[in-house]
């Protein structure tokens, strides 16, 4: 039975023959000079590894990228242009990048002409877009599909058809169901980010699947997420974020995801963290736990493949002396802005570590002049104690402070997508 909200529509498995006729075009840049918009050209010669652009997916500029040796036109962006007048651009039969980027149009069946070619499809501030084609199916080369900034509610059952999809990426949409077949796509798809979406929960039979190479999920900024039942089928999971989404407790599902090496829970509400159910992840190596209501920290001794940790702007009041047990693996520690007014003198046995932040908590003069004498903090590279003569309040009831506010992904930084961003803005 189909769930009320998965519309039936979506089911439908059809595709329609595109309608454009290609064959009037016998070159990549004959299908460009049909274009009635400028297109920038930046021409690339393998032979000498050379293009006269950077080597980033430009987003805020139409452009397109010539490979001189092959006469193709490999590389495409669209930036505010014309739904009807940039049809012809899906005769591209060698594109290997589709960036359409404010362009708030929806996808026409025409897409699937790059069923050959096409890797990565970039679709980027379209708040038109609520759903992709069916016809999304016949693009059998794609390996990045990236959806950024949309009205995307639903996604067609023919996306199952992916078979080389690796990484998909639905952020900042209103994304409401998360359908199973996302799961049935292993053995490629190894990187699911579903950033500031509206998901309550994840589909309930992925608990049945035995096969899956997802190592990173991102369910962070979905605040009506209200559990993770299902999470631990992904037993080759290395990275889960969640942060911003409200948590009060640390989800237990978490805990049988033996595989972890990176957990984020920033911005949530946490008051107590069960530290020693933690130690069940032996190869945890970073845990960033910022802008909480952390008050303890006990345990801690336990997380013994630690490297790098972060409690900033939580309300801490003590370092626990279990902390030392670290000391063969820590390398970095943050506990800016925290409510601390002494740090323990056994911190000089920690010899891995390499950066301690203390800036923002309630040392006295005292305190704080013993601390700077400590030969441990001026050793080499254990630093970022800088300005803590200031005490500053820590945030509380997991509120910012504007300094060490976790901001959302962001189309100037687009770190985490799959190919690099330019990082200017539009021009004015």
């Amino acid at each position: 039975m189909v769930s009320p909200l998965f519309p039936y529509s979506l089911l439908n498995t059809n595709s329609k023959p595109s309608n454009l006729d290609c064959s009037k075009y016998k070159t990549d840049m004959d299908v460009i000079d049909s274009l009635p918009f400028y297109i920038d050209i930046a021409l690339k010669d393998p032979d000498s590894n050379h293009t006269d652009q950077s080597n980033e997916t430009i987003i805020y500029r139409t452009w397109a990228e010539y490979n001189v040796k092959t006469q193709e036109i490999q590389n495409l962006t669209l930036f505010h242009e014309d739904r009807e007048q940039s049809l012809n651009i899906f005769c591209l039969k060698h594109l290997h990048t589709l960036a359409l980027s404010h362009v708030n149009w929806s996808i026409p069946s025409d897409i699937q002409n790059l069923k050959s070619s096409v890797k990565k499809l970039l679709i980027i501030h379209n708040h038109g877009l609520s759903t992709l084609p069916s016809e999304i199916d016949q693009l059998q080369s794609l390996e990045y599909l990236v959806l950024l900034h949309t009205s995307i509610r639903y996604l067609p059952y023919t996306v199952r058809n992916l078979k080389k999809l690796i990484y998909l990426d639905i952020s900042y949409s209103n994304l409401v169901v998360l359908p199973t077949f996302i799961y049935q796509m292993y053995p490629a798809l190894e990187f699911l980010i579903l950033e500031q979406n509206h998901l309550k929960h994840l589909p309930h039979n992925v608990r049945r699947l035995t096969e899956t190479n997802l190592n990173t999920l991102d369910l962070s900024a979905n605040p009506e997420l209200g559990t993770l039942k299902g999470v631990e089928a992904f037993k080759n999971l290395t990275s889960l974020s969640l942060d911003r989404c409200r948590l009060k407790q640390m989800p237990a599902e978490i805990f049988q995801l033996r595989a972890l090496k990176i957990l984020s829970i920033q911005q949530n509400q946490l008051r107590d963290v069960p530290f020693a159910s933690l130690a069940n992840l032996t190869h945890l190596e970073t845990l960033h736990l910022s802008n909480n209501e952390i008050q303890n920290l006990t345990d801690i001794g336990k997380l013994k493949s630690l490297t790098k940790l972060d409690l900033s702007n939580n309300s801490i009041v003590e370092i626990p002396l279990e902390i030392i047990s670290l000391n063969s693996t820590l390398i970095e520690l943050d506990l800016s802005n925290n409510n601390l007014t002494s740090i323990p003198n056994q911190l000089v046995n920690m010899t891995k570590l390499k950066t301690l932040r203390l800036k923002g908590n309630q040392f006295s003069p005292e305190e704080l002049k013993k601390i700077k004498s400590n030969k441990f903090v001026h050793d080499a590279n254990v630093v970022h104690i800088d300005d803590i003569s200031t005490p500053s309040p820590p945030a509380t009831n997991g509120s910012l402070t504007t300094a060490t506010q976790v901001e959302p992904k962001t189309m100037t930084s687009a770190a985490h997508l799959p190919v690099p961003l330019a990082s200017s803005s539009p021009a004015a």
